[in-house]
């Protein structure tokens, strides 16, 4: 069973790579400058003199990939590969959004209004002595904790990059939620003027103001999960799976028609 992919960085030729599943062995490499057919069906074609024809083919849906194949095994039956698949659909749905709402939010200089925030907190901490009131101590180490825990965003991330992984949306979550966080202390002891817990609400309140920021968050909170339940459907990239791009899926084997009946649920 032949899989087909191609990699590349920036503006540099691909490398092409050729692998049996069945054997894991690594069938042939190449440097190509393109992925287009024109490059690839030699490469195939001495795959083809050296090993037969596969049983079946598996790879993205790159056009040069899908020309190369038809020309070299027309016969074979083909499948494209559920990640690419599913990565594509995501992107199709999410990336122009997304882009837009990342980059109001980066104008918003939130993220450097707290990391400025959590360098004068700590410098306060290390001033604290025994003698420090009680309050303006829990106070300090309540509003770092919560502004280290925006900060440490990425930690929530399974490795999958885009749309898997949405890194800026994962902070503007966060944000909310210690928005949400400090609304409920404040009601049971309200904020001194001049406190941290003041300078923190004030900065994750700064995208309440930012009427472009907002109009992109409805359309995601609209398609975000519409993707993720074709990503529970399609049962591979699940989220808080550490195997990053080294995931083939669930750990027992699954069924493909059973696929194929969630999938047909999702599409009705």
């Amino acid at each position: 069973i032949l899989h087909l992919d191609g990699t590349c960085e920036g503006d540099t030729p691909q490398l092409i790579s050729a692998m049996d599943e069945i054997s894991s062995l690594v069938l042939g490499n190449i440097k190509l400058p393109s992925e287009k057919a024109a490059t690839l069906i030699p490469f195939l074609k001495k795959l083809q003199a050296d090993y037969g024809n596969p049983l079946a083919l598996v790879y993205d849906m790159g056009g040069g990939i899908l020309d190369a194949v038809a020309t070299v095994f027309p016969e074979t039956p083909d499948y494209i590969c559920h990640f690419h698949f599913l990565r594509d659909i995501g992107k199709d749905l999410l990336n122009n959004p997304y882009q837009q709402f990342a980059k109001q939010l980066k104008n918003t200089k939130i993220k450097a209004e707290l990391k400025k925030l959590a360098k004068k907190l700590s410098h306060e901490i290390s001033l604290l002595t025994e003698e420090s009131a009680a309050r303006t101590k829990a106070e300090l180490e309540r509003t770092y904790t919560l502004t280290l825990w925006i900060l440490d965003f990425s930690s929530e991330l399974d490795g999958y990059g885009f749309p898997f992984d949405r890194a800026h949306w994962v902070f503007y979550e966060r944000l909310q939620k210690v928005n949400s966080t400090l609304k409920i202390i404040h009601e049971q002891v309200p904020f001194l003027t001049a406190s941290s817990l003041q300078d923190l609400y004030r900065i994750v309140n700064m995208i309440d103001s930012q009427a472009e920021i907002l109009e992109y968050v409805v359309i995601l909170r609209e398609r975000i999960p519409i993707f993720e339940e074709l990503r529970a459907a399609m049962r591979i990239a699940c989220p808080g799976n550490s195997q990053g791009l080294k995931d083939h899926g669930e750990d027992t084997a699954v069924e493909m028609e059973s696929i194929e009946v969630q999938l047909t649920k999702f599409k009705e």
